[in-house]
């Protein structure tokens, strides 16, 4: 090494880089990559996708089979691709619960621990920029898990129709992308801010794991407390279900779903099907409440860490 290279030369380059946040948020995603369990969740998500993917193709081979026995008179039905992907999503939904609480327990539990963030503030790192970096990091990562499986299925049976008729296809069924769509905000927004907000408050880890899992996991606990609580308290409770919550984006319109009892007459006290079925779901309204109050206040608790740590010079 020559002694220029360690002596105190005047810096001839500048200063400019690419934005903290973005920096914040390129670390956390490759530190979450290397973590074994959430590319575990990867993997079966995958798995469950090519599964899923090789039952519609099967489906839509036998039906291009009966329409050419009986001359074309057969028209594609798919077993109602909504449903289709609506179960895959049922399916997966704990999956991305879980990989979201791997990676988000840690995010800033992890620099309180490490007191890696003292040394990021030594720099001129607004906390601001340490919050949004933070904050990108679990909707990035449970794209590849609640969004692009989704809307693969999707362009996947579009792609399987016959000439000519995949893109009226796809926009015949564009309530499908949407459906995807709005189960990965909704489950990308609650997801980070209630991280975010168990993460900036401990320093340890598995206290955060532990408590997300609750929260989460018992949900549907919750949720039937609130069918039997009245007035506004039992529509909250519904609507702290969070896994539910991310499923209420295709459940919403399937109000022909039809119960024992429906008449009257039956063992559900003579209520039809769909008011039984409406009795267990959120309103939609407080769901997307929830998930401002658990953004928002995730986002405050992590700006307000990151601006109350003392940084000796």
């Amino acid at each position: 090494m020559a002694v220029y290279a360690r002596g105190y030369r005047t810096y001839d380059g500048d200063f400019r880089g690419p934005p903290v946040a973005w920096t914040i948020f390129r670390e956390g995603v490759a530190q979450a990559l290397r973590r074994k369990g959430f590319r575990w969740i990867l993997n079966i998500t995958a798995f469950i996708l090519l599964a899923t993917a090789g039952m519609i193709y099967i489906q839509v081979i036998v039906e291009k089979q009966a329409q050419r026995l009986t001359g074309g008179m057969v028209r594609a039905q798919l077993m109602e691709l909504d449903q289709i992907i609506h179960g895959f999503h049922a399916t997966t939904m704990f999956l991305v619960s879980l990989g979201a609480v791997l990676v988000g327990s840690g995010l800033v539990a992890d620099d309180l621990r490490t007191r890696a963030l003292s040394l990021f503030l030594v720099r001129p790192i607004r906390p601001v920029d340490y919050m949004l970096g933070k904050a990108l990091v679990l909707p990035a990562l449970l794209i590849p898990l609640a969004l692009l499986p989704g809307l693969v299925l999707w362009l996947l049976v579009g792609l399987w129709q016959p000439p000519g008729e995949t893109w009226t296809f796809l926009q015949e069924h564009s309530d499908i992308a949407w459906n995807v769509t709005r189960f990965y905000l909704v489950g990308a927004a609650q997801l980070t801010g209630l991280l975010l907000l168990l993460s900036s408050r401990t320093p340890r880890r598995g206290l955060v794991i532990g408590l997300s899992a609750a929260i989460l996991f018992g949900g549907p606990v919750l949720r039937a407390i609130g069918r039997l609580v009245l007035g506004p308290i039992g529509t909250l409770l519904k609507s702290l279900d969070l896994p539910n919550n991310m499923l209420w984006s295709f459940t919403r319109d399937r109000r022909e779903w039809q119960f024992e009892g429906q008449g009257g007459g039956g063992r559900w006290g003579g209520t039809t099907g769909e008011e039984r079925w409406l009795q267990w779901q959120p309103d939609p309204t407080v769901i997307y409440i929830v998930c401002f109050v658990l953004l928002a206040a995730g986002l405050y608790f992590t700006w307000r860490r990151a601006r109350s740590v003392e940084v000796d010079a």
